[in-house]
């Protein structure tokens, strides 16, 4: 790819004649000013040493051969010494040889002024626009069809008059077009008046991504009979058109008009007569005109072809458009690319492993380096060595500007993206104390629309924050937890994947087990497995096993250890009947030969005695009758999921209800409020809204905590949103709205205990519900 253009001003320079190689284009003529001959070469060098010594001695041929002034330039592919390197890697042994060429050419090195480097691949600036995903496209949703005022749309907009033409295809079009900027126009505004700011320009631009729809094309039968070519032939009918359209699935993906065929069926009424024209003009003419193709099929042509309509591919000429030499070329030197060769030392000097490389021609490197995203050499356990994932999230933070967000757009973004982000790292190692609680504490600005410097008042803690809804909290969930699940997750494989060829090499290394059973059995003691068994293991003194929601499901029974897996309880057979184990010769038995002997006891030293082993052994045959195998193979199942598959949201929920803070009932959140007004409800429920009694309590010194309608009251939580006699006429004029009986409330608990008793239907509760929301939250 690529190449060399060489342009010039002919008023300065008089070309003779030009010669050009793969790497490099010569240009010999008359500099016009002097009357001199001059030499231009314009140079592309290739990667490769060999090749670049090569072209070095080509030009070095044509520079003796030629008597004139010589001028070469271009890019070069190599520097002269280790300060024109920015970002790369300085090869001392390719250095020496391009300087060496200079000196052999008696060539001089013309120092460049501005910029370091004058070339660019970037394309020429088309749009100056940061992201441009093309125009928006119209979509229908059947939703629409349950508001009330979409019918009236729809009809006002079908008979506006101001929409014509002359024939019936373009008439058509234009109608389907005035009704899609009518239902943009209508759905716009529904939108706004819902989800306010939360969904303006610029949250949508950085996290809303585009869909594209595949269009599905018929299938012909290959032969037509008599009856059925006549039937073709003939012309189309107004009960065949309205019979097509009744065959089409009504939720099937949307047309290239943006319009689904349920919308066709539901106003046939008022669309049928432009549809049915449209139709038969399409078959009197055989074509669709200009215009028509952003709202029919695209594939038939515009041009006239009376005759016939051929649809040709020729694969032949496919094939012959590739350079079947250049291909060859490519794939003769799929080999190690020296240039990106890296040699790395342990236990040997940083000088000699340089001195090494640069003999070769390689990278000379220090530990750690990063492979893949993951630092490889580095002792992960230190706070240096996640500098950069804390510079990752703060660098996103800083691009967001929290001020221009409102908090349902940034609790929305701390969910989705801000939680994704050091998840890679999370899955393989356990995340440091102090990098924990970095995070969270830029979590919290961010969340609260301070920058990480600044001070602001706190009004819930951010472990409540953090808690599930179900738990009074917002539903975020901690990086702590996140990380010890992410970690987790790896033993789940382990245990669910024993034939993939990862875990054949962890058993090989720790044992069939893993180490998972005896906690001291660990042969690489620093290793990556032993600190995620480790944080498992520390996470089970804490109160949180994880291990027992992984259960074995019995089928076959091949695989599945006796006395050793928990297949039947929560408990594992050698610590539930522990004297029987005891008495067990073969204590790696699987179950399938357990169950297949004459007796439990027939691999027993000897037969269970009066006392504590008889009564283990009755109730140990007791559970085995009800066991039965099957022909299938043996499965893990995750017991915290119906589907029995590891699910980290739960493992995730797990944990954070026994670290978080736990509130006494769970977050009100209504579906028809904006998640803005959501959390301004579960702040004033919890009492932490900025009122003058909360900022007085804490220590902030206000003019006055008098309410400035109600002189005598404090304007605390309950007096703003219950006494207060602004609020009290809202409360009025809502009753009378709804046509209800609304009393005078003290607290929140009061309202709520009147809400309940309302003998409404759930959709109304749900409406009076929001509606007072929406009036304290303007209050």
């Amino acid at each position: 790819s690529g190449g060399i253009l060489g342009v010039w001003d002919k008023s300065l320079f008089h070309k003779k004649r030009t010669y050009a190689t793969e790497h490099c284009l010569c240009v010999e003529g008359t500099w016009i000013a002097n009357n001199s001959d001059l030499l231009f070469i314009l140079v592309y060098s290739p990667q490769e040493l060999s090749l670049k010594r090569a072209m070095w001695t080509y030009m070095a041929g044509i520079i003796n051969c030629w008597h004139g002034e010589v001028i070469i330039m271009g890019d070069f592919n190599e520097v002269r010494n280790a300060s024109e390197r920015y970002r790369s890697s300085f090869h001392s042994l390719n250095a020496a040889e391009f300087n060496m060429f200079i000196a052999n050419s008696y060539l001089i090195d013309i120092p460049l002024g501005g910029y370091s480097f004058t070339w660019s691949d970037k394309p020429i600036l088309l749009k100056e626009a940061h992201v441009d995903y093309g125009p928006t496209l119209f979509r229908l949703y059947h939703s629409w069809f349950l508001e009330d005022d979409f019918h009236s749309v729809i009809v006002d907009s079908w008979n506006n008059d101001g929409v014509f033409a002359s024939n019936s295809m373009i008439l058509l079009k234009n109608k389907l077009k005035y009704l899609k900027q009518s239902l943009k126009d209508w759905s716009s505004v529904k939108k706004r008046a819902i989800e306010g700011d939360e969904n303006s320009k610029f949250f949508h631009g950085i996290v809303n991504k585009k869909r594209r729809h595949l269009a599905i094309k018929g299938i012909f039968p290959r032969r037509l009979d008599y009856e059925q070519s006549c039937d073709l032939e003939g012309v189309v009918s107004n009960e065949e058109i309205k019979s097509a359209i009744w065959d089409c699935g009504s939720d099937k993906s949307l047309g290239p008009d943006g319009f689904t065929f349920e919308f066709f069926k539901k106003y046939w009424f008022v669309v049928s007569g432009y549809v049915i024209n449209a139709v038969k003009e399409f078959f009197n003419s055989s074509s669709f005109l200009k215009g028509c193709n952003s709202s029919f099929i695209t594939l038939i042509p515009k041009a006239r072809k009376e005759k016939c309509l051929l649809f040709k591919v020729n694969f032949q000429k496919a094939f012959d458009s590739v350079r079947w030499d250049h291909l060859d070329d490519i794939l003769g030197k799929l080999k190690v690319n020296v240039h990106k060769i890296s040699l790395y030392g342990v236990g040997v000097r940083n000088t000699d492993v340089h001195l090494m490389a640069d003999s070769f021609g390689w990278l000379g490197n220090n530990l750690p380096f990063t492979y893949l995203g993951v630092k490889v050499g580095n002792n992960m356990t230190q706070v240096n060595s996640w500098i950069e994932v804390v510079k990752k999230v703060s660098n996103k933070l800083s691009f967001w500007r929290a001020k221009s967000l409102s908090v349902g757009g940034r609790l929305t973004l701390i969910k989705l993206v801000l939680g994704a982000i050091p998840t890679y790292y999370m899955s393989l190692f356990k995340v440091p104390e102090g990098i924990l609680s970095h995070l969270e504490k830029l979590h919290n600005k961010f969340f609260l629309g301070a920058d990480p410097d600044d001070r602001k008042i706190m009004w819930v803690s951010w472990k409540k924050v953090l808690a599930h809804k179900n738990q009074g909290g917002l539903g975020i969930n901690s990086i702590y937890a996140l990380n010890l699940v992410l970690m987790f997750r790896w033993i789940w494989r382990f245990l669910s994947s024993p034939s993939s060829l990862w875990t054949r090499v962890g058993k090989s290394i720790h044992g069939n087990s893993g180490g998972l059973e005896n906690h001291t059995l660990y042969r690489v003691q620093n290793s990556t497995w032993s600190r995620i068994v480790k944080a498992t293991n520390k996470l089970k003194d804490k109160g949180i096993d994880l291990m027992k929601f992984c259960k074995l499901v019995i089928s076959n029974g091949n695989v599945t250890r006796f006395w050793h897996d928990r297949w039947c309880g929560d408990l594992c057979f050698k610590d539930r009947f522990y004297r029987l184990f005891k008495l067990e010769l073969q204590k790696d038995v699987s179950v399938a030969i357990k169950l297949q002997a004459p007796t439990v006891t027939c691999s027993f030293r000897r037969p269970p005695l009066s006392g504590i082993e008889l009564s283990q052994f009755f109730e140990l045959v007791q559970l085995l009758t009800s066991v039965t195998l099957s022909s299938a193979s043996d499965r893990w199942s995750w017991t915290l999921h119906g589907l029995g598959v590891f699910c980290v949201k739960s493992a995730k929920e797990k944990i954070d209800k026994h670290v978080l803070v736990v509130a006494p009932s769970h977050t009100r959140w209504s579906k028809v409020l904006p998640i803005k007004l959501n959390i301004f409800w579960w702040r004033m429920l919890l009492d932490r809204l900025p009122t003058r009694s909360n900022l007085y309590n804490r220590g902030i010194d206000i003019p006055c905590v008098m309410c400035p309608n109600c002189k005598p009251g404090i304007k605390s939580r309950n007096h703003l949103f219950f006494s207060c006699s602004m609020s009290l006429d809202l409360v009025r004029l809502f009753g009378r709205w709804w046509n209800i009986h609304v009393p005078s409330f003290g607290d929140p608990s009061s309202w709520d205990s009147w809400f309940k008793g309302l003998t409404l239907t759930s959709f109304q509760k749900r409406i009076i519900e929001a509606s007072f929301v929406s009036m304290w939250w303007h209050i």
